[in-house]
């Protein structure tokens, strides 16, 4: 369906002098109403796109993300070829860091029940001392290898997993689709319908369907995407919205319209090919 053909149909429903402006204009009334009526299809019958998640962890030069500190004795932590560290401490306690370049920098914590540290570093040798005269725990150490970001907040925790997030790579994302073709990988969990959680030694790639979010209209658009089977009933939605806040009864009767319309219809999303998976570290 085009915008004019839409503009035609709702005029057919009465509106042909009706479209008065709750914004600048008219026309902006409209569209807003337009935009509104394509979030109700979305719910109802959402498009459906894909994407590939590439699986690519920095690696953590450490093997144990967490070690306990005995007062009095300094506990040691080193690694190689590293460009960023993060690690997590309770209690009071002090680290000094040495980095490849042998520069050095201190953090000293006091009554901490969860304190994060976490900074880039020249690329080389870096080595972390804690020290002080009470116990505490470090948790959540990671010396990574590479960074994605050049700002130090950037850093990723030293969890066993890490979060991908569609929104940020995927311009109409919306949600992870409810249906899958094919499970996602052991591990692979999804957080509110938004963000992927990976565990950080799993290598390959994977494929997943999303809902999209239904793209902004303006004077310049010309063909409204939206589901083939739903898009035809979007002039009695249109309608509803045009009218809901001057005529509550009439918003209410196309809202029904609509609705009866759309009952025969199977919620069921589509799906499209397979998953493909391929493994890159020999499983």
């Amino acid at each position: 369906m085009t915008l004019s053909q839409l503009r035609e149909n709702v005029a057919l429903l009465g509106f042909e002098h009706e479209l008065s402006a709750i914004d600048e204009t008219a026309e902006a009334h409209f569209l807003f109403a337009a935009e509104r009526a394509l979030w109700q299809l979305a719910r109802l019958r959402p498009l459906s796109g894909a994407a590939e998640v590439v699986c690519a962890s920095p690696e953590n030069r450490l093997t144990d993300r967490s070690a306990r500190h005995r007062g009095g004795c300094d506990l040691c932590v080193t690694g190689e070829d590293v460009r960023a560290y993060t690690f997590r401490v309770e209690g009071t306690g002090v680290c000094t860091v040495t980095a490849g370049d042998g520069s050095t920098r201190t953090h000293s914590w006091q009554g901490e029940t969860d304190r994060r540290f976490c900074a880039l570093v020249p690329r080389g040798r870096v080595t972390l001392v804690f020290g002080g005269d009470y116990d505490y725990t470090v948790t959540r150490m990671a010396l990574w290898g590479s960074v994605s970001s050049p700002r130090a907040e950037d850093v990723e925790e030293g969890d066993e997993t890490y979060t991908y997030d569609p929104c940020q790579k995927i311009e109409d994302f919306w949600k992870i689709s409810a249906d899958q073709p094919t499970p996602f990988p052991v591990g692979v969990t999804v957080e509110d319908e938004q963000r992927f959680r990976i565990p950080r030694d799993l290598a390959g790639r994977f494929s997943f369907r999303y809902d999209r979010r239904p793209p902004p209209l303006s004077r310049d658009t010309t063909t409204i995407e939206a589901d083939e089977e739903t898009v035809r009933y979007l002039p009695l939605l249109v309608a509803a919205e045009l009218c809901l806040d001057d005529d509550a009864e009439k918003s209410a009767y196309y809202q029904q319209q609509f609705n009866a319309a759309c009952a025969r219809l199977s919620r069921t999303r589509r799906v499209g090919a397979p998953v493909a998976w391929r493994s890159s570290n020999g499983w």
